[in-house]
């Protein structure tokens, strides 16, 4: 026999004594289905544990205050491996206990052919002390797509989030699900169309959480959607020190100005990683070393030092080392003359040592030999770093004229990466940057 739904009316609502909503992160995560956001290597794995630590030891997170708990995180993502290597970077040696933090790596996925949810429940239930699940990721634990399913992909998506949903708010538990990004230019008027396939998953749960970060960038904003408090946008910084996000400081959050100071971090990190290894004679230098000689956070100049890689302006060796590009030593001589017109700008000697090629040969200071080198494999456009862009404000030197319109067609990034480039080559020679001359 059917079982007729219970209808009141407002006078019995009201009368009734229910329990307050639970709150877990003041502000940012309460009982039900919290998706995070982000695309690949954003960090929300990384954002992830840390709540997750935070929640199993009572400590504030994100500035907030936090109700200790149990915590269950479902892996099947990383791996054992990566996230031991994880958990001990973000603990750092911090010997707090985490008896309350636990994982599971093999879980069944959450649909009718498999037993994921029903066991997930079970434990729940036999545990009242949990107060938090997290999913890495929603595509290992979902159901698996077929037949009718397919045709309707909003219905879908919402469907099954808001049955997550409701189990997780029947039991007063935190159901924080970890969720890719699309790939569509990012729209910081509406965060939630970042959210990889259809609407009905922001729409199904209780709340959303979109990391942005720009690539290579140290800075980002934490979208906040919820049913269950305001909306907001939380300024974050990466400390790669503790492997976490941080809030920003109060000023420093507005979101064009965060991605406007990523763009020119960038740029900045390449310029010192280039200085560093023309300050050390061109040689190899590992990661951490590159770190001593320009003060940069080492995920900083990971990032450069890729970059780089990618552009062939550095090769990346086994053990982690990095150098310039490979030289043959053989044909040093037959390109100081090349070098030397291509670094002055005018033909004229920019070092007394370097002006011929028998004076080449007897040059006893390799850096200058390298330097020199280098400056015969570069592109076209490389060459305007050393022939035209040999001042700070992109003066173009006497007898190279026919740069002229190239470099005032290149965007303001590349100047200002190109002015890194020239100020590299003069301190590989150990001079001063030259003075342009009018045309």
């Amino acid at each position: 026999m059917d079982t007729v739904p219970r209808i009141e009316t407002a006078p019995e609502l009201l009368a009734r004594r229910l329990p307050a909503p639970r709150i877990i992160v003041d502000g940012l995560l309460g009982e039900g289905v919290t998706v995070l956001v982000a695309p690949a290597k954003a960090g929300k794995t990384w954002m992830a544990l840390a709540a997750a630590r935070a929640i199993a030891t009572g400590r504030p997170w994100m500035g907030s205050e936090v109700e200790q708990g149990d915590v269950i995180y479902l892996d099947k993502q990383n791996g054992e491996a990566v996230l031991q290597d994880r958990m001990r970077q973000l603990l750092d040696g911090d010997n707090t206990p985490l008896d309350r933090l636990h994982f599971a790596y093999d879980w069944p996925r959450f649909g009718a052919d498999e037993s994921g949810l029903e066991r997930l429940g079970s434990a729940l239930d036999a545990n009242r002390t949990i107060s938090t699940v997290v999913v890495d990721m929603l595509v290992d634990m979902r159901p698996l797509r077929k037949g009718q399913q397919d045709k309707d992909v909003y219905q879908s998506d919402y469907v099954l989030l808001a049955h997550l949903n409701r189990f997780a708010l029947k039991r007063h538990t935190a159901l924080l699900i970890l969720h890719h990004a699309n790939k569509r230019p990012f729209d910081r008027d509406n965060p939630m169309l970042s959210v990889s396939g259809s609407m009905g998953i922001a729409g199904g749960a209780s709340a959303s959480w979109v990391l942005h970060r720009p690539f290579g960038g140290d800075e980002g904003m934490l979208y906040v959607s919820s049913r269950q408090f305001d909306s907001r946008a939380v300024p974050l910084t990466w400390r790669d020190l503790f492997s976490a996000w941080v809030p920003t400081e109060a000023g420093d959050g507005d979101p064009a100005e965060i991605a406007a100071r990523a763009s020119e971090k960038r740029l900045t990190a390449r310029s010192a990683v280039l200085h560093a290894f023309a300050g050390a004679g061109m040689a190899r230098l590992s990661i951490r070393q590159l770190v001593d000689a320009t003060g940069l956070d080492i995920k900083q100049v990971r990032n450069a030092a890729a970059r780089l890689v990618d552009d062939k302006r550095l090769e990346r060796l086994d053990y982690g080392l990095y150098q310039p590009p490979s030289i043959n030593a053989d044909i040093l001589p037959q390109v100081s003359d090349y070098a030397s017109r291509s670094l002055s700008g005018d033909g004229g000697a920019i070092h007394p040592e370097i002006n011929r090629n028998d004076d080449m040969r007897a040059a006893s200071d390799e850096r200058k030999r390298l330097a020199c080198a280098r400056a015969h494999f570069l592109t076209a456009g490389e060459r305007l770093t050393y022939a035209a862009l040999t001042t700070r404000d992109g003066a173009i030197l006497a007898g190279e004229q026919n740069y002229r319109k190239y470099a005032q067609t290149m965007p303001a990034d590349a100047l200002e990466e190109a002015a890194g480039r020239a100020e590299a080559a003069a301190a590989a020679l150990g001079i001063p940057l030259l003075e342009g001359s009018n045309p």
